[in-house]
């Protein structure tokens, strides 16, 4: 090998090295957003297997890391104190929204419940999004769910106070006709 090709793959080499260091810094950096970034983020294959999630995805998951939820299915998420057939029924839901978001490559957004910590019912809104290849074909797709289960709470309460209030005025409006008479 003579000094001038030498030289040629030392840049080379030198030039390889340099962009692996980007691409590493900026694989830090997006890893810091993700777990940065409110609710559970996910991201799935084409066979709705689990590819990566955030921080906050895995810790409600009962996972001790977020690379253990590479792999799995969303029937290996649910809560493992319910009954098989709460779990299937569960799994079946997501599994039949993400189906869908891939066949039609179009995002959906949907609202989910499932059964919390204490047992009470949790409500989630969740936007879910195809990926597409470099072909634009869908392979997989990525989710974000909140939970708006405070939220629900709040608009059943406002709810029930709504109606007590028309309650208490249809009541004192009577009681108005019935003085009048």
């Amino acid at each position: 090998m003579n000094q001038s090709s030498q030289k040629q793959e030392s840049i080379t080499i030198e030039h390889f090295q340099k962009r692996v260091a980007e691409l590493e810094i900026k694989n830090a950096s997006l890893e810091q957003i993700i777990d940065m970034l409110p609710g559970h983020i996910y991201w799935k294959d084409r066979q709705g297997k689990l590819l990566g999630c955030n921080n906050e995805q895995a810790i409600d998951a009962g996972l001790k890391s977020r690379k253990d939820v590479v792999g799995l299915m969303p029937i290996d998420l649910i809560r493992k104190d319910q009954s098989e057939e709460a779990r299937q029924t569960q799994a079946k839901k997501i599994e039949e929204v993400d189906r869908k978001i891939m066949e039609n490559g179009t995002a959906l957004n949907i609202e989910e419940t499932a059964i919390l910590d204490d047992g009470s019912m949790g409500y989630f809104i969740s936007s879910k999004k195809p990926l597409f290849d470099g072909f634009r074909h869908v392979n997989g797709l990525v989710g974000v769910t909140l939970d708006i289960t405070a939220r629900k709470k709040m608009e059943e309460e406002l709810k029930k106070a709504k109606e007590k209030a028309e309650e208490s005025s249809q009541l004192k409006s009577q009681f108005m006709q019935n003085m009048q008479h």
